[in-house]
């Protein structure tokens, strides 16, 4: 994890969503709901893609895929993420937790013009007149679970930027925000997560959207075999 953050920034390093004090409407006075969140996106798009992240070693790069949660006023997010002068990096997603009772995403019919991967799934959305993503959340967040637990210095270890813990406390509380609990179904066995009472999610949920980002961008482990994609041909209609 080498950054994060809100848009617009808040003032405090510790916040309650029910708690922010500079919210949207305040950065984009004037305009509705719809309009304040449309506005965001554009400018925070910009702002992530038009950044340069230094590796170490390594010069800097830019980012090549942006996933934007579309769960929330989808047609709004739709609409801003289309008219992004960096619509072609972008990429709307809707997180859906696969329970236990249904079949994995992986034993799911690719139908025509999709494309399946490691736990997502690419949908050519000609409705909306973009392309979008399916991924199982409740995967994702045990894999984001799963590397954490992975002590420092491991093959495979998530750690987070900078040496100063207390900076990241917030974070941390939304990653433990929700409990992981293993269910069995009459498909199969699977993990299946649920918010605790009182707790906030926000961060974990996207912890969880960059993990399945990198996988849609190739990223890959020994364990999973060789990257590879189930794609289905077919017209879909306009």
């Amino acid at each position: 994890v080498v950054d994060y953050g809100t848009w617009p920034e808040q003032r405090e390093s510790y916040f309650r969503l029910r708690d922010i004090r500079f919210k949207l409407s305040e950065k984009y006075t004037g305009r509705s709901e719809e309009g304040c969140l449309h506005a965001g996106i554009l400018d925070l798009a910009a702002h992530l893609i038009n950044r340069d992240w230094s590796r170490f070693g390594a010069g800097n790069v830019r980012l090549r895929r942006l996933l934007m949660d579309a769960r929330y006023k989808t047609d709004v997010v739709f609409g801003a993420c289309r008219s992004s002068p960096f619509a072609g990096q972008i990429l709307p997603s809707f997180g859906h937790g696969v329970p236990a009772k249904r079949r994995s995403m992986a034993q799911w019919e690719v139908k025509p013009g999709e494309t399946r991967g490691h736990h997502y799934i690419l949908r050519p959305g000609a409705a909306r007149g973009m392309a979008h993503a399916t991924i199982d959340t409740n995967y994702w967040k045990s894999f984001v679970h799963t590397r954490l637990a992975i002590p420092l210095g491991e093959p495979g270890a998530l750690t987070l930027f900078g040496d100063q813990p207390k900076r990241h406390e917030m974070l941390v509380d939304h990653l433990l925000g929700e409990m992981r609990v293993r269910v069995s179904g009459p498909e199969r066995t699977a993990d299946e997560w649920e918010l605790k009472p009182g707790e906030e999610n926000h961060w974990l949920d996207c912890l969880a959207g960059c993990a399945a980002a990198a996988a849609i961008e190739g990223v890959t482990l020994p364990e999973w075999g060789a990257a590879k994609r189930e794609r289905r041909q077919g017209t879909v209609p306009e």
